[in-house]
């Protein structure tokens, strides 16, 4: 039925698909729902679409399909089937059970669900199961699809959304470190996954709402209901967890974690956003006054707000008085580029003491400020 010739409030019952694209028949997927006509003479939506779209997809030399934003891990799937899945709104009650089969072996379909989600980082492919994933596994958690019920097919695999940004969002009052998780009670790592900690911003609200809460971690949720020594401990025993960009610990400020950190890691990455390859960092505390120690994880070039700053590139950027030492260690292969970051001495007005370890800069420092060492 036409919904222009509805009246506002009236009802009519029309053909909607549970899925926005297919590989297959769009007919599997459609199913008949009673919607009202609004105000502004438009149906009521939900968790269906309008349209359903026929996609013919390409093939790679494997005669596996191709999807255009996704890698294939051909072969490989997750190490723990119930790890990482991501709940959808995909409405599979309402059409055929076998059409929910069916979608399991249509990697067009399983991209398009997996494109409408924010936090879906890969999807399985021909493994029994239309399972969305929230974030791609380290490589030593792949298990091969070899001796799987599904075995049987050769494209079976997973396929992984690919990430484009350069650096990740900053989400303030937290300090990020990337690809890792606590693990569970028994020391082993938890594999049950909330739905929405694909989105750091909504977990961020969450804690800042939670007076427990210590850090939150993108596989884990809320590290909450804990005291101060619980935590630490917790926090202690961070194991490798993903490889998904942006997805990891993080730690909130001011529960453990002193501004101070914050501040320098606003300094280095930017007021905005983390590093690309954000650093580790270790600190300690007597008193007032807070010593750090940054350990990067690639070479750092001294970015323009360090290097030739504007007005307001100075306004946004913390000045942190109470930081006494600062140390930073380039492990073998990094190295700090563009010089001095003599922009950063000024930053910190009672800084006693710079330490570069294996940094391999040279250049001069402001009078009065102490190199202990530099390489």
């Amino acid at each position: 039925m036409d919904d222009k010739v509805l009246s506002p409030g009236q009802t009519a019952t029309t053909t909607v698909y549970a899925v926005q694209r297919t590989g297959g028949l769009c007919a599997s997927y459609s199913y008949r729902t009673q919607r009202t006509c609004l105000s502004n003479q438009t149906l009521t939506t939900g968790n269906y679409y309008d349209k359903c779209v026929t996609v013919s997809p390409g093939s790679d030399s494997t005669g596996c399909v191709v999807i255009p934003g996704y890698t294939f891990q051909l072969g490989y799937t997750y190490y723990n089937q119930s790890e990482a899945v991501l709940q959808d709104n995909t409405p599979w009650d309402m059409i055929a059970p076998n059409s929910k089969v069916a979608a399991a072996m249509d990697p067009v379909l399983m991209a398009s669900r997996c494109d409408s989600m924010e936090g879906c980082a890969a999807f399985d492919a021909f493994t029994g199961s239309p399972t969305l994933r929230a974030y791609v596994p380290t490589q030593a958690r792949w298990r091969s699809t070899h001796g799987l019920p599904s075995g049987a097919y050769r494209c079976a695999g997973t396929y992984v959304k690919l990430q484009t940004p350069s650096s990740c969002p900053r989400v303030p009052g937290y300090v990020f470190t990337p690809g890792v998780s606590w693990a569970s009670a028994d020391g082993t790592l938890s594999n049950v996954v909330c739905d929405s900690c694909g989105v750091s911003q909504n977990l961020a609200r969450a804690c800042n709402t939670t007076g427990s809460c210590a850090a939150f971690s993108n596989m884990h949720g809320l590290l909450a209901g804990l005291g101060p020594a619980a935590a630490s401990s917790v926090l202690s025993q961070l194991q490798p967890y993903t490889s998904s960009k942006c997805m990891g610990l993080y730690k909130r400020v001011g529960s453990g974690v002193p501004e101070e950190v914050e501040g320098v890691d606003m300094l280095l990455c930017g007021a905005s956003q983390y590093c690309t390859q954000p650093p580790q960092y270790t600190w300690s505390t007597q008193g007032s006054w807070v010593d750090v120690t940054v350990t990067l994880q690639g070479t750092w070039q001294l970015p323009a707000w360090l290097s030739s700053p504007n007005t307001a590139t100075l306004q946004a950027l913390p000045r942190l008085p109470y930081l006494r030492r600062l140390q930073f260690v380039c492990p073998q292969g990094t190295q700090i580029q563009g010089g001095v970051p003599r922009l950063l001495i000024y930053m910190l007005p009672s800084l006693q003491e710079l330490v570069m370890s294996g940094c391999g800069i040279t250049g001069t420092l402001p009078a009065g400020t102490y190199m202990a060492h530099s390489t």
